[in-house]
């Protein structure tokens, strides 16, 4: 089990991480995302060995690394794969996945599974970008890791190509029963690969949790906004501490609080819909064709703005008059009032 406990590392005067701390399991992929320079990176180097330590301390089996016993890369037994692949140019397929590996039926189950058997004698120039990562990830793999640390994998590569990919990355991961810390700036990447989710700013934790957790309860706005497309409303509590009154009308709010209390609630366009009948209470201010669904915004007769995802056969003009209706059956998230920033 991978431990990090109080890490923090310094670039000259400026703190990069701080207090960070988390634990991996056995086979657990967690994904960590955040805005750029955040720190994720520097959480791979971290426990990589790149970077020395300004405190706390990395373990995984064995070893145990802090700011005052460093231990070296190369004995942490980590594998690491990268947005450029990282491929030796002269060596073929078969050749790059075996460097310095003894083993080789290891790197033959990893070559089957991976789908590489009919490449195996191909260069790294004659491939394409799909396949130049899956064989940094074979190569890995059979090196039998006691971590994968996997910087970007994907962000070289077109989105058809990253959607096969993500999936069969995820699959080779489980199979090989090894952990990994996946670091990636794709909202969409980290909810649909992750067992945990870790969403850093400005070199701290903001949550560590599932993904359905951290999208459906998150622990601030900037999770929130992060995460997903999100609106944010004010509201004030209810007598019961279960509801709020908003510029949409009462909601249900999570978790309850002091009636009279003054809150934002948060409102995600997968929350709301045209109201079937009913009066208008909003004018529609965007829209945005998605394929399979049309993304409206709209401001609110009693203020604030928000949007709402519908079908794509509800095509309605800019500027058009609706009725607007929360459409969920779950309590939204709500939080103090207090200034949401984008950072």
């Amino acid at each position: 089990m991978l431990k990090v406990n109080d890490l923090c590392v310094r670039y000259g005067a400026r703190r990069v991480l701080d207090s960070v701390s988390f634990e991996l399991g056995a086979d657990e992929i967690l994904m960590l995302v955040g805005p750029t320079g955040c720190g994720k990176t520097t959480v791979l180097n971290a426990i990589a060995g790149l970077v020395p330590l300004e405190r706390g301390a990395i373990s995984l089996g064995a070893w145990r690394a802090s700011a005052v016993d460093s231990i070296p890369p190369e004995q942490r037994k980590l594998g690491m794969v990268f947005q450029d692949f990282a491929l030796f140019p002269h060596l073929n397929v078969l050749e790059n996945i075996t460097f310095r590996l003894r083993d080789l039926s290891v790197a033959e189950r990893w070559i089957e599974r991976l789908g590489l058997a009919e490449c195996r004698q191909a260069r790294p120039g004659a491939l394409s970008g799909g396949q130049k990562q899956r064989v940094a990830l074979a190569r890995t793999l059979a090196h039998q890791p006691r971590l994968v640390l996997l910087d970007e994998p994907l962000s070289n590569l077109d989105a058809a190509l990253k959607d096969e990919l993500r999936g069969d990355i995820r699959d080779a991961l489980k199979a090989a029963g090894v952990p990994a810390l996946w670091v990636t700036h794709d909202q969409e990447e980290a909810l649909s690969l992750g067992d945990r989710v870790g969403v850093l700013r400005r070199g701290a934790l903001e949550q560590l949790d599932t993904p359905e957790a951290c999208f459906t309860a998150p622990a601030n706005p900037f999770v929130a906004r992060f995460l997903g497309e999100a609106c944010f409303l004010s509201a004030v509590v209810g007598r019961g501490g279960a509801q709020a009154k908003t510029a949409l009308g009462e909601v249900p709010v999570t978790p309850e609080a002091a009636p009279g209390e003054r809150l934002t609630v948060l409102v995600r366009p997968d929350d709301l819909a045209f109201a079937a009948s009913g009066s208008a209470n909003a004018r529609l201010t965007s829209a945005r064709y998605e394929g399979q669904t049309w993304l409206y915004g709209a401001t609110l007769d009693a203020g604030g703005e928000v949007q709402l995802r519908v079908n794509h056969e509800d095509r309605r003009a800019v500027g058009t008059r609706v009725a607007l209706t929360p459409c969920t059956g779950a309590a939204l998230p709500a939080f103090s009032r207090v200034p949401i920033s984008r950072q």
